[in-house]
């Protein structure tokens, strides 16, 4: 490998500004960069780009995202220290996996490679979904490059469900509270209710076995003189590989089912966005 190729290749991902959604440019840099070290490339629907090298066994799976999320960050080297939107999620581990693909090849591997680049990590994870849903090839090893915090090798990662719950009341004006439910109100104290629930998780002792939830967004009101009559919120599930998604959703759903019967003046309604195993 030429010297200062892994900075190089580095640095021009960083340049590339690629949120979630606007992953041209970096996958068509991708793909010549790719093609141009010798890999078979292919970009599929949702933009993913896929390169091949080699064939048999052993076969192994390079994945990465190209997507950052948004905001940018001007890319500058401070001694061996490099800044920059994506430069530790995820950029730098792509190019640590496309880099290590590329000195495999050199020194004489055998076998299959695919790189994988997916888009919309930072989103709904498209790309991987897509992926998964038209891949028929079983592979002997996978690596994914991700930061974990931890300088050491992770062998798991928590799946994901997202949650919506909207709550509804009968509007009233604001000098008379006390004659009107608050929806806002109410959706507090679901989340008590949920709060305890992730208390009775929280027993179970080790932090990777343990369902944890967060409310990410909540949004009430509609005049500031009046009681408002809807509340909504997005709570955030992260489930581990012990447990089921099923399994957390009907545990999810029973707790907001057992709150909306003692809530009669309001309604509350909820549904599962978008879940990652």
């Amino acid at each position: 490998m030429e010297e200062g190729y892994p900075e190089r290749l580095l640095l021009d991902l960083l340049e590339i500004y690629s949120p979630s959604g606007e992953e041209g440019e970096i996958s068509k840099y991708l793909s010549r960069e790719l093609e141009r070290l010798g890999f078979k490339v292919s970009v599929d629907e949702v933009g993913n780009v896929e390169a091949r090298w080699g064939e048999g066994r052993p076969s192994v799976l390079l994945c990465g995202h190209m997507d950052t999320v948004r905001g940018k960050i001007k890319t500058k080297k401070r001694g061996r220290v490099i800044f920059g939107r994506g430069a530790v999620d995820a950029k730098s581990p792509l190019a640590a996996l496309i880099c290590g693909a590329k000195k495999y090849i050199e020194e004489g591997g055998k076998g299959r490679i695919t790189v994988l680049a997916v888009v919309d990590e930072e989103g709904k994870s498209k790309g991987m979904k897509h992926f998964l849903s038209r891949c028929q090839e079983k592979y002997d090893y996978a690596i994914f490059g991700e930061p974990s915090g931890a300088y050491a090798l992770t062998v798991g990662y928590k799946g994901r469900i997202l949650v919506r719950v909207l709550c509804e009341t009968t509007p009233g004006h604001a000098s008379a509270p006390m004659l009107f439910e608050n929806a806002i109100y109410v959706t507090v104290r679901l989340i008590e209710r949920l709060q305890e629930l992730q208390e009775t998780w929280s027993k179970g002792g080790d932090l990777f076995e343990t369902p944890t939830l967060c409310v990410t967004k909540l949004r009430g009101g509609r005049e500031d003189n009046t009681v408002p009559s809807v509340c909504e919120m997005l709570v955030d599930v992260r489930v581990p590989p012990t447990m089921t998604l099923q399994e957390i959703k009907e545990k999810i759903a029973s707790t907001i089912y057992e709150f909306k019967v003692k809530e009669d003046k309001a309604k509350i309604k909820f549904e599962f966005l978008d879940e990652n195993e």
